[in-house]
């Protein structure tokens, strides 16, 4: 005879497929919100590296490129 604790303690040790990766997912993540953190406010190029209209294209654009690449 199945009781409800039986069926119950069935249905909670169910393995649901790709759970192992989630800890290392959520890590990795984390991870890149870090470094989009501490390097995009870090990051730019020499003045004569950027050919652009903007004054300030040398600051903006690796920030833009590293904040969406990380992203």
């Amino acid at each position: 005879m199945i009781t409800a604790t039986t069926i119950t303690s069935q249905a909670d040790t169910t393995i649901v497929p790709g759970s192992s990766w989630l800890p290392w997912i959520n890590r990795a993540q984390e991870a890149l919100w870090l470094l989009a953190v501490l390097l995009v406010p870090l990051i730019f190029l020499g003045q004569e590296y950027a050919v652009s209209e903007a004054r300030i294209a040398y600051v903006e654009v690796p920030k833009v490129v590293l904040l969406r690449g990380l992203a």
